[in-house]
C-alpha cells in the first residue's frame, strides 16, 4: 500500500498587481515578471473572470480598443479549468494575459493564504470552482479597501464578477460582490464601444430562448451519457471522426472499426459484389468497389481510414504478442485519457460526460484481431444530427436495406442549404439505392453499390472553429426555421443568417444590432451552440475583414480559415535578430569547424522572383581522369542565427512553415533572414550546411553513364555563389551546347548526375504522379492576375528534385544512426488497397488495366498507360468525323488521359507525415512514394522548421554542437511533429484557395471555351479537369445548381431521367431529360443527337468541350462555373471565344456578374510570380 501526499505551501506575499497593495506587486512588475494593474482602471473597475467567460468569451475579451476590458483578474483556479477542457482556448487566455498592454493579471490564488479553499464534502467541481473564484473577488474588495482607506466611499474602484453562470451570479449578489453577464456587461457599455455586443456568445441563453419559443422543426435530442456507453459497449454503436463532405454540410465519412464477420461487414461485402443495375458485365465487381470506396472522399477522410487500419492492425499485433507470451488481454481496457482529456470551448456539458462515458466504453485491445475498417456514409440533415467537420461523433449504422449509393451529387459549396438539407432528407428516405432493378443480397436486403450508412445519435466531442462568411442581404429570405433572414431580436438586435464560405459548415443565426452595416461584408463569426431544438446552430459576430469580392478581404479570409498566422513578429523575436548589416567576415569564414569553400563554383536554380533562396548545388571534377567527381548540396545554415529555445525559435515551432499564396508569402522566420541573411543570393558570401558526395563515373552498357557512390560528407561551410538562376536560365545552358564556364559544366555534371538518380529511383519503385499545378502571371504594380496556365516541368525541375533527394535520404541515414531515438523523419505509409478502388475500376471502363500491388507495379502500370495512349494518338485517324468516332470509343488515346490517370492515382496516396524514429519500427520509417526505406526534410531551413530540428541533430551527429535538450524529449517532438503535419496541410490547403480565389478574378468578365477531361460522374454532372489551365471543377448539367442563362436559355435536365451506370463510372441522359427550348438553344448539335437516337454521355476519362465563366454563388461567393457545350447539354454562352491568339476580351456573357475590369496596364511590366515549390518531395 501506498499514501499518496499532496502538500501545498501558502504564502501572503503573493502578488496581487494592485498599485500601493501590501506585498510584492512591485517588485514583480519590475521584475517584468507580470503586468501591474492601473490605479484608475476604466470607470473605476476591475473585472475577475469567471472559468465559464475565460472558456466561452475569448472574442470578447479579445476586442481590441476596449477600455472596459482592460485591468482584468483571472484567477488560476478558472485559468486551469481552461487549461484541462480547452489547449487552444488556454494559449488565447495566456496571449492576453502575457501582453502588456491589456493588463490581465494571473493571480494564483490557491497559493494565497486569504484565498485558497478546500473542497467541501459533496461539492461538485463546478461549484468548487465558483466558490474558489468568488473568494478572488472578495479578496480584491479587501485590497482595494486597504490600499484607499475606504470601505466604498465616492470614487472608490471596485470589483466586479464576470460571470455567465446564473447561479453564481446569484451567490455572489449573497456575499456583497457586484456580478454581470458578459451581456449585460455588454449592454452597460455599448454607447461608449458600439460593437463590444456583436462578440457575445449566445450560448445557453440562445438555446433556452430557442426552446421557449418552441420551434415546429429540430433534431432528434443526442443520446444521454449512459445510453452511448452501453451503446458502445455492447456494439451497437460506433464512434469515429465526422468528415465533412468539401462541398455538402449535410452529408459526410466517419472511419470505423467494426468486427470481422460482423452482421454490418458481412453486409457491406455483399454490397460490394453484387452486380450494379446497368454495370458492364465483364467487371461488376471493380465498379461496385469503387462506388463503396466513396469517389468524393477528401484527404482527411483517407487519412482517418487509413489510421484505423493502422490502429486496428497495431493492436492486433499487440494481442498477438500478448498471446505469444501467455498474456490474456481479456478486459484488458486502455487508458481514457485521450477520450476525455481535452474538450472544444464550444461543447455543452452532455457531450463532456458522452466523452467520460465513451471512455468507460472503449473495446478491448484483443478485440482489434478480429476488425475490420469501413468508411461509413452519413448523408443528410437529420441524419447528421447537428454534427460537424472534425467533431467526434457515436453513430447508429443502419439496416442495410436503408443504405444509399456512395456516388451521390455533385454539389458546389456556394449552392448548400438548410432547404436542400431538407430535401436531400427526403430523396434519402426514398434513397437511389431502392431503385427499381438494383441487385439485392439475399435475407439481409443489402442493394448492389450502396454503401454503410449511419446516423448521428450523439456529439462526444466538438471542433468548432472560427469560420468567415457573410451575412445573407436578403432580408426576406426564408432559413431553416422559417423565419426571415433577418429579424428582430431582444435588446434591439435582429437575428441574421450568416452564410458560411466553407461548404462544409452550415449556415449561423446570429443576433448584430449592425446587420446593415454588415451586409456586403467579409466577416469572421464563431459557433456557440446547437440545440436540438433549431434547425442552425447559434454564433456570434467576431470581425470584419473588408467587402465580399474584395481580393484583400477574400485572401484574409482564406487565412482565417485555414488557421495561418498573419501576426507580425514580436519584439523578442525581432531582439534575436543580428543587425541588418551583418556580413561573413574572414575570421568566422572558417570558425568553430565551419569550412571556407568559396572556391568551388556553387550555384542555385529556383523559380522565377524567388527570393528565399534556402539551396544551392555544385559538381566538380576531383581530377584529370574524367572518372572521380564531386557533387554538393548546400543549405542555408539557419540554425547559426536561430539558437533553440529562444523567442525566434519558439515562434518558428509555432508557425511551422512558411505559407505560399499566388501574391504572397507568410514567413516563418523575419525577412531578415528569410530573404537577406539565410538566402543564398548570387554574388555574396553565405553560411551553409553542406553534403558532398566522392563519385566515380563510368559507362553501363546500356552506353547510359553511370555513378558509384565513394562516400559521403557533412560540414559546415561559406560559400559564395557564382550564380541565382532560374529553372529557365538553367535549361537554356542544358540546351545551349556551346554554353561554357564553370557554371555551364557544373549544371551539365549535375543534370547527368540527377538523371542517373532518377533511374535508380524509378527502379526501385519509386512513382511518378501529377497534379494541376497553375501558374499566374501578375500585374507588377496591382498584383491582379494577367494569364494563367498549367506549370511547365523542365529538366531542370527534376534535377533539382533529384539532389535534394538524395541530400535529403543521405541525412536521414546519418542521423538516425547517431540518434536511432530521437530522429525527426517523414514517412509516407502505403495507401489501403481499397483507396485504389475508384483508379482501377475507372480505368478498368477504358480497357486499361492497373497493378497495385506495390509502388513499382503502380508505376509500370502508369507507364504503360501513357506509352499506349502515345500510341493511339500517334495512328489517331486523320479525318474529323474518323477523329470523333475513334475518340468516342477509345477513349485512352486522349492527349490528357496519361497525366489524368496520374493525377487520379495521386489522389489515392496518404498524407506524408514527419514523426520522431522513436515511435515505430525502422520497417515503418519507409517513403511509399519515393520507394525509399528512411527519409527527412534537410533541404528547406528557412520555411520548415522540420528541416531546423533535423539540422541540429546533424549537427550534434558530426561533433559541432551537443545535442540541444529539446530534442532529447520525445513527448516535446511528437508534439512538435504533430503541429508540423497540421501547418503542412493546412498551408497546402491555403495554397489551394488562394489559387481558386485568383483564377475567380482572372475570369470574372470572361467565358472561355477550353477542352477538358472527366474525371468522375455522378447522378447531376461530372468533375473535370481542364489541362490548359490547370483547373478543375464540377460540371453540372442537372439540379438546382446547373447552368441557368436569359432569354432563350434553356433551363438544367431533368436529373431523376439522368441514370450513373457503369458502377458509377459513367452518366447517361436521355433527350427526354433535356430542358424545354434545348434544341432550339443548341442548334446542329442537337439535330445530330436527335438524329443518333443516343442520349447523351459523360465517361470517366471522356474529353469534353467546356465554357469557363464566373457566377455570383448564393453563399456571397463568386465561383468558377464550368458549363458542357459538347457534348451539347447547353448551348456555348453568348460571346465566349476559344483561346488562341492572346486574351478573350472582358465581355461578360449573362448571367455570370461582370466584375471590375482591370485598367489598361499596356505599358506595365508583368510579374511572374510563383511561390517556391516543395521540390524535394
Amino acid at each position: 500500500m501506498m499514501a499518496v501526499v499532496r502538500e501545498r505551501y501558502l504564502r501572503d506575499d503573493v502578488p496581487c498587481m494592485v498599485p500601493g497593495a501590501a506585498d510584492d506587486s512591485e517588485e514583480a512588475a519590475a521584475a517584468g515578471q507580470a503586468t501591474m494593474l492601473s490605479a484608475e482602471p476604466y470607470e473605476g473597475n476591475y473585472l475577475v473572470l469567471d472559468a465559464n467567460v475565460a472558456l466561452h468569451q475569448l472574442d470578447l475579451l479579445e476586442t481590441q480598443d476596449c477600455a472596459a476590458l482592460q485591468d482584468c483578474i483571472v484567477p488560476q483556479t478558472a485559468a486551469e479549468e481552461v487549461r484541462r477542457r480547452n489547449l487552444a482556448a488556454y494559449s488565447r487566455l495566456m496571449a492576453l494575459v502575457t501582453d502588456p498592454s491589456r493588463r490581465f493579471v494571473l493571480f494564483p490564488d490557491q497559493h494565497h493564504r486569504d484565498t485558497h479553499v478546500r473542497r467541501l464534502p459533496g461539492e461538485t467541481p463546478n461549484d468548487f470552482n465558483d466558490r474558489a473564484i468568488r473568494g478572488v473577488a472578495a479578496f480584491y474588495q479587501r485590497v482595494l479597501a486597504a490600499v484607499q482607506g475606504t470601505e466604498g466611499g465616492a470614487g472608490a474602484s471596485t470589483v466586479t464578477l464576470l460571470t455567465d453562470d446564473a447561479d453564481n451570479r446569484r451567490r455572489a449578489a449573497i456575499d456583497g460582490i457586484p456580478a454581470l453577464s458578459c451581456k449585460a456587461f455588454a449592454a452597460k457599455h455599448s454607447d461608449a464601444f458600439p460593437g463590444l455586443a456583436e462578440k457575445v456568445a449566445l450560448g445557453v441563453e440562445a438555446a433556452r430562448r430557442d426552446r421557449a419559443r418552441g420551434d415546429r422543426t429540430g433534431y432528434r435530442p443526442h443520446l444521454s451519457a449512459g445510453a452511448v456507453a452501453e451503446g458502445l459497449r455492447s456494439g451497437r454503436l460506433f464512434r469515429g471522426t465526422l468528415r465533412v463532405s468539401k462541398d455538402c454540410w449535410f452529408e459526410a465519412r466517419v472511419a470505423v472499426r467494426v468486427p470481422a464477420g460482423s452482421a454490418v461487414a458481412r453486409a457491406a461485402a455483399i454490397a460490394a459484389a453484387l452486380p450494379a443495375a446497368g454495370a458492364a458485365s465483364d467487371a461488376p465487381a471493380a465498379g461496385v468497389a469503387a462506388a463503396a470506396s466513396g469517389g468524393d472522399e477528401t484527404e482527411e477522410m483517407r487519412e482517418d481510414t487509413a489510421a484505423a487500419l493502422r490502429a486496428a492492425e497495431a493492436e492486433a499485433a499487440s494481442a498477438d504478442a500478448d498471446a505469444a507470451s501467455g498474456k490474456s488481454s481479456a478486459g484488458t481496457q486502455p487508458s481514457s485519457s485521450s477520450s476525455s482529456s481535452s474538450s472544444s470551448s464550444s461543447s455543452s456539458s452532455s457531450s463532456s460526460a458522452a466523452a467520460a462515458a465513451t471512455a468507460a466504453a472503449a473495446v478491448p485491445r484483443g478485440a482489434a484481431a478480429t476488425e475490420e475498417v469501413l468508411s461509413v456514409l452519413i448523408r443528410g440533415a437529420e441524419a447528421i444530427n447537428r454534427a460537424t467537420e472534425g467533431d467526434v461523433v457515436v453513430m447508429r449504422i443502419l439496416p442495410p436495406r436503408r443504405w444509399q449509393h456512395a456516388w451521390g451529387k455533385l454539389t458546389p459549396a456556394a449552392e448548400t442549404s438548410v432547404e436542400e438539407a431538407k430535401d436531400e432528407d427526403e430523396a434519402a428516405d426514398a434513397s437511389k439505392s431502392a431503385a427499381s432493378g438494383a441487385s439485392r443480397g439475399g435475407e439481409m436486403g443489402v442493394i448492389a453499390g450502396t454503401v454503410p450508412t449511419a446516423e448521428v445519435v450523439a456529439v462526444i466531442r466538438r471542433a468548432w472553429r472560427p469560420i468567415c462568411g457573410s451575412i445573407e442581404d436578403d432580408s426576406t429570405s426564408t432559413s431553416g426555421d422559417g423565419e426571415t433572414g433577418a429579424r428582430v431580436a431582444r435588446g434591439g438586435a435582429r437575428r441574421a443568417t450568416f452564410v458560411p464560405i466553407d461548404g462544409r459548415w452550415p449556415r449561423v443565426r446570429l443576433e448584430t444590432r449592425q446587420a446593415e452595416a454588415l451586409a456586403g461584408q467579409r466577416i469572421v463569426v464563431a459557433l456557440d451552440a446547437w440545440p436540438a431544438s433549431s434547425r442552425q446552430p447559434f454564433g456570434h459576430y467576431v470581425r470584419t475583414l473588408g467587402p465580399v469580392g474584395d481580393r484583400a478581404a477574400e485572401t484574409e479570409a482564406l487565412l482565417e480559415e485555414h488557421s495561418i498566422p498573419t501576426r507580425a513578429f514580436s519584439s523578442a523575436v525581432m531582439a534575436c535578430l543580428p543587425p541588418s548589416n551583418w556580413v561573413v567576415t574572414p575570421a568566422t569564414a572558417s570558425a568553430n569547424g565551419r569550412r571556407d569553400i568559396r572556391h568551388i563554383c556553387v550555384c542555385s536554380i529556383d523559380p522565377p522572383g524567388c527570393k528565399d533562396i534556402d539551396d544551392a548545388l555544385h559538381f566538380r571534377p576531383l581530377d584529370d581522369s574524367g572518372t572521380l567527381f564531386e557533387a554538393g548540396v548546400h543549405i542555408a545554415d539557419v540554425t547559426h542565427f536561430v539558437r533553440p529555445d529562444t523567442p525566434i525559435d519558439e515562434e518558428a515551432a509555432s508557425r511551422a512553415n512558411t505559407t505560399y499564396l499566388v501574391e504572397r508569402r507568410l514567413d516563418m522566420l523575419p525577412g531578415l533572414l528569410t530573404t537577406s541573411l539565410c538566402s543564398l543570393r548570387g554574388g555574396v558570401d553565405r553560411f551553409a550546411f553542406s553534403v558532398t558526395w566522392r563519385l566515380r563515373r563510368s559507362v553501363g552498357p546500356d552506353g547510359l553513364p553511370r555513378f558509384e557512390t565513394l562516400g559521403s560528407e557533412f560540414f559546415r561551410s561559406t560559400i559564395h555563389s557564382r550564380a541565382a538562376m532560374t529553372y529557365g536560365e538553367a535549361q537554356a545552358i542544358l540546351d545551349d551546347p556551346s554554353a561554357t564556364g564553370d557554371v555551364a559544366s557544373s549544371v551539365r555534371g549535375l543534370a547527368e548526375f540527377s538523371r542517373f538518380l532518377k533511374r535508380g529511383r524509378v527502379e526501385a519503385g519509386a512513382l511518378t504522379l501529377a497534379s494541376p499545378e497553375v501558374r499566374f502571371q501578375l500585374d507588377s504594380e496591382t498584383h491582379e492576375p494577367l494569364d494563367v496556365r498549367a506549370y511547365e516541368h523542365k529538366e531542370t525541375n527534376s534535377l533539382v528534385e533529384e539532389m535534394m533527394l538524395l541530400a535529403n535520404v543521405t541525412v536521414a541515414r546519418r542521423i538516425t544512426d547517431a540518434f536511432p531515438r530521437y530522429a525527426v523523419l517523414r514517412r509516407h505509409p502505403e495507401p489501403p488497397q481499397r483507396n485504389f478502388d475508384q483508379l482501377i475500376a475507372a480505368a478498368r471502363v477504358v480497357g486499361v488495366e492497373i497493378d497495385v500491388s506495390s509502388s513499382k507495379a503502380l508505376q509500370v502500370s502508369l507507364d504503360k498507360a501513357e506509352e499506349a495512349a502515345a500510341a493511339r494518338a500517334a495512328a489517331a485517324p486523320t479525318s474529323a468525323a474518323a477523329a470523333g468516332a475513334a475518340a468516342l470509343d477509345d477513349v485512352a488515346s486522349s492527349p490528357h488521359f496519361a497525366k489524368t490517370l496520374r493525377i487520379l492515382a495521386t489522389r489515392c496516396m496518404l498524407q506524408a507525415a514527419y514523426f520522431p524514429s522513436g515511435e515505430c519500427a525502422p520497417e515503418q520509417y519507409r517513403h511509399y512514394g519515393l520507394a525509399s526505406p528512411i527519409y527527412t526534410h534537410f533541404t528547406s531551413p528557412i520555411r520548415r522548421y522540420a528541416d531546423v530540428m533535423v539540422h541540429r541533430l546533424l549537427a550534434a551527429a558530426i561533433g559541432l554542437e551537443p545535442l540541444p535538450k529539446q530534442c532529447e524529449d520525445l513527448k516535446r517532438t511528437r508534439e512538435l511533429t504533430d503541429n508540423l503535419n497540421r501547418r503542412h496541410v493546412a498551408s497546402q490547403h491555403a495554397g489551394r484557395a488562394s489559387v481558386a480565389l485568383h483564377t475567380v478574378v482572372f475570369f470574372a468578365g470572361r467565358a472561355v471555351l477550353a477542352d477538358a477531361i472527366v474525371l468522375r460522374v455522378r447522378g447531376n454532372g461530372a468533375a473535370v479537369l481542364v489541362p490548359r489551365f490547370g483547373l478543375e471543377g464540377p460540371a453540372l448539367v442537372a439540379g438546382k445548381s446547373a447552368p441557368r442563362g436569359g432569354d432563350g436559355w434553356p433551363g438544367p435536365w431533368e436529373e431523376d431521367e439522368c441514370e450513373v451506370d457503369d458502377g458509377g463510372m459513367t452518366l447517361r441522359a436521355p433527350l427526354s431529360a433535356a430542358p424545354k427550348g434545348w434544341a432550339a438553344a443548341v442548334g446542329p448539335k442537337a439535330g445530330a443527337a436527335e438524329a443518333s437516337g443516343q442520349p447523351l454521355r459523360l465517361r470517366v476519362f471522356d474529353s469534353v468541350r467546356v465554357c469557363l465563366r464566373v457566377k455570383e454563388g448564393a453563399r456571397h461567393r463568386r465561383s468558377l462555373e464550368i458549363v458542357l457545350v459538347d457534348p451539347p447539354f447547353f448551348p456555348t454562352p453568348a460571346g465566349a471565344q476559344d483561346w488562341q491568339d492572346g486574351l478573350p476580351a472582358k465581355s461578360p456573357p449573362a448571367p455570370a456578374p461582370a466584375a471590375e475590369s482591370p485598367a489598361n496596364r499596356a505599358g506595365k511590366k508583368p510579374s511572374k510570380r510563383k511561390s517556391k515549390r516543395m521540390r524535394d518531395e
